[in-house]
């Protein structure tokens, strides 16, 4: 980008996640993509995500394995309210919370949901990169929904399914878009209870 640009001294490279940052900025306030955002290249703004990727990646989610078990506590309320509710204990019908990205990260993280077969890392080539399914700005942003919704019909096994943003997705193990709820739990079973 310096020699394309003729920049003198020639840029920091990590002052491209920085431009990034300030790209977004522009064309979130001010629908502009005119500014930094003309300065990078397709392949610019990959490596530019990339960085921000990585940085969640070992903050919020696969990247350290104790946050695969940092949901738990919600799991378990969670499990615990729908057996209620289907054991006649609660009336309740909806049980909503409000969270900020990185608890939903959290979250998704102890789901499973989103793991890539290879983990995050500085080597991986441009075509790994496009391949990722945990890409920070496609799986949550600001104003991002995550729930569960819950099937039930006499005689017949009790469902659940995941929608993020509206999308549903397949929680790993489970035998497809609704997986039935003893399934879920038997998956999750690791992180229903657990005691830090």
């Amino acid at each position: 980008m310096s020699k394309k640009y003729n920049i003198s001294p020639p840029l920091d490279p990590i002052s491209i996640a920085d431009m990034f940052y300030y790209c977004e900025f522009w064309v979130l306030h001010f629908n502009r993509a005119d500014t930094w955002c003309a300065l990078l290249s397709d392949d610019d703004l990959m490596l530019a995500r990339y960085y921000w990727n990585m940085r969640d990646y070992f903050l919020y989610s696969y990247g350290n394995p104790l946050n695969e078990q940092l949901g738990c506590a919600y799991i378990t309320q969670f499990v615990n309210s729908v057996e209620d509710y289907l054991n006649g204990k609660s009336r309740m019908v909806a049980d909503l919370k409000f969270g900020h990205g990185f608890t939903e990260k959290i979250v998704l993280t102890t789901l499973g949901v989103f793991k890539d077969e290879y983990p995050l890392t500085a080597d991986l080539t441009l075509e790994q990169m496009k391949s990722l399914k945990y890409i920070t700005q496609k799986v949550l942003y600001w104003t991002s929904t995550i729930y569960f919704e819950i099937y039930t019909s006499p005689g017949k096994d009790v469902l659940m399914r995941l929608v993020v943003n509206f999308e549903p997705y397949i929680i790993p193990d489970c035998d497809g878009e609704y997986c039935k709820w003893s399934k879920f739990k038997d998956i999750l079973s690791g992180k229903i209870n657990c005691d830090f």
